[in-house]
């Protein structure tokens, strides 16, 4: 008998000791999920609230009002973060009490007393016989964050509007300076090309009646007029691409044939300057796509540079040949002079409008830079690329690459022959800069 009294004592006492575990347990708990920053609160099944810490409460406006799902509702609105509103049934904790799991999704609280942003979690509970009996939700207000978001998104918003009407301001600009040197250059383009009538006048009507020394001031006219009227070509050419109004208009050609007619179109002028000018080819034949016109440009401005920058007794050449290219076949010319070269530093510069190498050029070799740049300019209308070469003192290697497709439904082309007037006038005004003996 006093076994059993024992027993029972032993039992009440363990029975008790367990239930000041458990008791602690649940003190601690409870102090864990109060002290939490997140706000905790559930729904049973009849949606009914229950807040299992102050942040529960703090979610909802006047939480001693609420007792049951729906209630908030009538002086709260919920927004995804979209800002679409949530009706009762799209809200968070009711879809989680259909059965659905939601983890971190964001919504917009819009109370009477202020403007809230929280990311909210939530899983159903179930009991033993499978069915959900509550649901809990675990908001985090991220109110701070979302405002430092929107801040930064209107910030950059307010950059790039900025940034927008720079550019568009700037664009209108370049629109209008290139209008302005169009403008300016066909009003120069008008008296130049009535001084070049008259001096073709005075040589043909006053043949026999001018002196040596009249002749010499005509020559002079001609060639600074000329020089004059290549400025004014060239700044039309450049506002003319700006504008995109410069079209690729290609031809089936013979690019070899083409190539060689240009260089020896300009011979008296490597002549004049005892350079040594040649022509060599690894094809004897190349039937492509090409514009004349543009590529006639090309290469003259090229070759009047290099006869301009190489010194009496040295050497001028131009080689054509194939390679391939990134798996295409491509056609290269290319020009070769052994003048005062460029600096590696002053590579870029060249190519760019106005840009030079050296400001304090002498007279022979002088120009304001904006040749190349029309080149590269018009190297890319015909879909190909200029690579420069160069090491000061030792001349420049300009190497142009070009597509080699033909124009389909399109016949070849014959090549003029070099005394044809236009190649003539063409090489004349390109080489009107440089002052021969």
């Amino acid at each position: 008998m006093a076994e059993d009294v024992i027993e029972k004592v032993l039992a009440r006492k363990k029975i008790e000791e367990q239930s000041n575990v458990i008791k602690r347990q649940n003190d601690q708990l409870e102090a864990i999920i109060g002290n939490m920053s997140d706000g905790l609160f559930m729904l049973n099944s009849n949606n009914e609230y229950t807040f299992l810490n102050q942040g529960g409460k703090d979610f909802f406006y006047q939480p001693d009002t609420i007792t049951k799902n729906g209630d908030s509702f009538k002086h709260t609105r919920y927004y995804d973060i979209q800002g679409e509103e949530l009706s009762v049934e799209e809200i968070i904790w009711s879809r989680v009490l259909k059965g659905e799991k939601v983890r971190q999704c964001r919504i917009r609280v819009v109370r009477p007393d202020k403007t809230a942003y929280f990311s909210l979690s939530g899983s159903p509970i179930y009991n033993r016989d499978g069915n959900i009996s509550h649901t809990i939700i675990c908001s985090h207000d991220i109110t701070e964050s979302i405002k430092s978001q929107i801040v930064i998104e209107t910030t950059q918003k307010e950059l790039l509007k900025v940034e927008k009407e720079k550019n568009e301001t700037l664009k209108k600009s370049i629109e209008m300076k290139d209008e302005f040197i169009s403008l300016i250059s066909h009003e120069f383009k008008t008296p130049l090309t009535v001084i070049n009538l008259a001096i073709q006048a005075m040589e043909l009507i006053c043949k026999n009646e001018l002196s040596d020394k009249a002749k010499g001031f005509l020559n002079k006219i001609r060639q600074n007029s000329n020089r004059q009227l290549k400025l004014v070509n060239n700044l039309l050419d450049v506002t003319r691409i700006n504008a995109g109004h410069l079209k690729n208009n290609q031809k089936n050609m013979d690019i070899v044939l083409l190539t060689k007619s240009i260089t020896e179109s300009i011979a008296i002028y490597a002549e004049q300057k005892s350079i040594r000018l040649s022509f060599s080819s690894t094809l004897v034949k190349k039937i492509m796509g090409i514009d004349e016109e543009k590529y006639e440009r090309i290469l003259l401005n090229l070759l009047s540079n290099a006869v301009k920058f190489t010194p009496e007794g040295k050497s001028v050449t131009v080689k054509v040949f194939q390679k391939i290219v990134k798996g295409k076949c491509k056609v290269c010319i290319q020009v070769r002079d052994k003048g005062i070269g460029i600096p590696h530093d002053k590579k870029k510069l060249i190519f760019e409008r106005f840009g030079q190498v050296d400001s304090s050029l002498t007279r022979p070799s002088e120009g304001i830079g904006i040749g190349l740049t029309l080149v590269k300019m018009l190297v890319e209308i015909l879909g190909g690329e200029i690579i420069l070469e160069s090491k000061e003192g030792m001349g420049c290697t300009f190497t142009i690459i070009l597509p080699t497709e033909k124009v389909k439904g399109t016949p070849i082309e014959q090549i003029k022959e070099i005394n044809d007037n236009r190649l003539i006038q063409a090489t004349t005004i390109e080489f009107s800069d440089i002052y021969l003996k």
